[in-house]
């Protein structure tokens, strides 16, 4: 047993319960593209972290599972990193209102939709809610950047994990 994969979908499920139960259920802010994509990572994140688990502590699946979880980790990273740029940019620069992402999905092929939404729009590029003068974009890097880290010790366990049966 690894008290970090616990601790990661622990994290993640904190995040999106804070997420659905505070920001949007509590005070009303729907998700942008963005926060959408955020959400759906930190899902991906959370299962591999309880696939993780299953099992045996020296198999080759733990690896991998970790080794995806960096990846979900850095993909995070980046769009998160996207947000937070698109929040930078004067109102001017930013696209108006675009569609929501799940109608996106709909309509449009899979990269179609991530292009529009690493494009951002009108509602990306809004602060609608801080912490400490952070936006939810910022707060959702730090999140991606610590993840990334259980991820990267999952990773140099599961090696050593593999030199010790040796």
């Amino acid at each position: 047993m690894h008290i970090n994969n616990y601790i990661g979908a622990f994290i993640c499920a904190c995040a999106l319960g804070f997420a659905l139960i505070y920001l949007q259920g509590e005070l009303n802010l729907d998700p942008c593209p963005l926060c959408v994509v955020d959400r759906i990572i930190l899902v991906l994140m959370a299962l591999v972290f309880l696939l993780a688990q299953i099992p045996d502590p020296k198999s080759k699946i733990r690896k991998g599972l970790a080794i995806i979880n960096v990846l979900l980790a850095g993909l995070g990273i980046f769009f998160a990193s996207r947000h937070v740029y698109i929040q930078h940019q004067p109102a001017t620069e930013i696209a108006d209102c675009g569609a929501d992402f799940w109608y996106m999905l709909d309509r449009f092929p899979l990269l179609d939709t991530l292009k529009f939404v690493l494009e951002g729009s009108g509602e990306c590029g809004k602060i609608s809610w801080t912490f400490m003068g952070q936006s939810i974009p910022v707060w959702t890097l730090i999140l991606f950047i610590i993840l990334s880290f259980f991820t990267i010790i999952e990773i140099r366990a599961a090696l050593s994990a593999k030199h010790e049966v040796k």
